[in-house]
């Protein structure tokens, strides 16, 4: 797809109804799992209802279907959610200095185990995620900390490490992150949006190796 090439757009994409009983007003993270979009949903700057809404991915209109999440559990927002292709579990976690990471059942909707992450540091945690992808039994995290760092975590053992670090331009923001092996060898691409949002990148990466 050329990058000049608009495929389909909604400016109003949250319904009326999330806008004014919600105040529903950002849409961060979206993951895809079975022709349905999962996007994470935010009355953004208050943070008392983080919303998961599902939208049909080839007209982007709302299905009826939503999640309304405990804001005790979700500080600050539901910036990311990612939904595993696999087993069709939600993941996401509260934005600030995460030491576990929250399950949801896409069939019950119900709040499942939370993974705490493992790592030699014990005072380990990952600071303002932003995206997160999951590939393969692996979940990717984007940040938006100092560095914009990407992290990896092993969903089974919790094993958490930072991969690499972005090192965005001063006043640049690390957003989302999306999992897909291409020819050049990349597999993590990344999105950063510039200074006071002029332009907005998307970046390639491959894994590290030992």
């Amino acid at each position: 797809l050329d990058c000049e090439t608009l495929a389909m757009r909604k400016s109003d994409a949250i319904p009326k109804e999330f806008v004014e009983n919600f105040g529903s007003a950002h849409i961060g993270g979206i993951s895809y799992y079975k022709d349905k979009l999962y996007c994470a949903v935010e009355d953004s700057k208050v943070w008392q209802h983080p919303l998961i809404l599902v939208y049909n991915p080839y007209t982007l209109e709302y299905t009826g279907e939503y999640y309304h999440l405990d804001p005790e559990k979700h500080t600050k927002g539901l910036p990311w959610i990612a939904v595993d292709p696999d087993s069709g579990v939600i993941y996401t976690s509260s934005r600030d200095n995460s030491t576990e990471i929250m399950r949801y059942d896409t069939k019950t909707q119900q709040y499942l185990e939370s993974i705490t992450l493992v790592n030699p540091d014990k005072d380990f945690n990952i600071h303002k995620i932003q995206g997160g992808e999951v590939s393969d039994g692996v979940l990717y995290l984007a940040t938006n900390n100092e560095t914009q760092a990407v992290y990896s975590v092993e969903l089974a053992s919790g094993k958490a490490e930072k991969l690499f670090d972005r090192n965005l331009f001063s006043g640049s923001e690390g957003e989302g992150i999306a999992v897909l092996a291409t020819e050049d060898g990349a597999y993590l691409h990344c999105m950063d949006m510039s200074p006071i949002f002029l332009s907005c990148y998307v970046r390639h990466f491959a894994l590290p190796t030992d």
